[in-house]
């Protein structure tokens, strides 16, 4: 059959006439030739609506959205690929706090996106749990832009998957869609990182040391924090390198180590090839005291 844009699919129906020398045989063929012809049918029917947008499967328009979110939130914690998976799980809790947890495929349009959006807009959180007073404020530009991007590639799939004939957020505008503010890249330079060498620092904990490892190797500090000791390899040259799996992207990562990173590693005698080379972070660096 024509898919449209010069392209063309061809289904095998399994369905066979037989040589019509008695009366079952064509009793048998008129039969499989209704049959054929339902299934042309079908499929006439379901490639005009793919084309104008209507549901194509009354079948998948009954599955529950939520529960397909999730499993493609399990099939991101199966691959590794953990930043994705924490974005998916709390764009699905954004999903249940707007419409709950009962959302089939066929409502979902353009006004059920536009609401989501909206929905986003409004949300406010305690950001500060210890103080008194009203301390509540809105999720952030970058937070609601990458909360809506993992829903739009949730229907960007399901689309794909042939559950919905088309992803309705496509067609929002693209002024209303949220989208990040652009801002300024922070730096630090040669002489503001010497003078954080130099500065003294008191707490007994690798704030400084895990910091300016990262400084001087480029890592994340999601990888710095769980870096540990069988992570360092002696590479063929004699240097030594980090071989990990990178917690953001989930790539391998094969980093040669300067001299000026390896100043900064703390002593490891005694220490397990399992244990942590930073052990001594806080849970949240920002709370630390300094």
């Amino acid at each position: 059959c024509y898919m449209g844009r010069g392209r063309r699919a061809y289904r095998f129906l399994n369905i066979y006439l037989r040589p019509e020398n008695t009366v079952e045989d064509r009793k048998w063929n008129k039969e499989q030739m209704r049959m054929a012809n339902v299934i042309k049918s079908q499929q006439i029917i379901e490639l005009q609506n793919r084309r104008f947008g209507l549901c194509c499967n009354s079948h998948a328009a009954q599955d529950n959205f939520i529960d397909y979110c999730t499993e493609i939130y399990k099939t991101y914690m199966a691959k590794g690929q953990k930043t994705c998976a924490t974005l998916q799980k709390y764009a699905i809790e954004r999903l249940v706090s707007y419409r709950g947890k009962d959302v089939r495929f066929s409502p979902i349009d353009k006004e059920y996106i536009a609401g989501f959006i909206e929905h986003l807009d409004n949300e406010s959180y305690i950001w500060d749990k210890h103080c008194t007073g009203n301390r509540s404020r809105g999720i952030s530009y970058e937070y609601k832009t990458a909360l809506f991007a993992r829903v739009m590639t949730s229907l960007n799939k399901a689309e794909r998957d042939g559950l919905i004939p088309r992803n309705p957020g496509k067609d929002i505008d693209r002024r209303q869609k949220p989208r990040s503010r652009p801002k300024s890249r922070c730096y630090l330079t040669l002489d503001e990182v010497r003078k954080i060498i130099d500065t003294p620092y008191s707490p007994n904990n690798d704030i400084k040391r895990a910091f300016l490892f990262c400084c001087f190797c480029g890592l994340r500090y999601s990888d710095v924090r769980n870096l540990r000791w069988r992570n360092l390899k002696t590479a063929p040259d004699g240097k030594i390198q980090i071989e990990i799996k990178m917690q953001k992207t989930g790539h391998d990562l094969y980093l040669p180590l300067s001299a000026n990173a390896l100043t900064w590693l703390p002593p490891h005698e005694s220490r397990s090839p399992d244990s942590l080379i930073f052990c001594h972070l806080p849970v949240q660096v920002s709370n630390a005291d300094c």
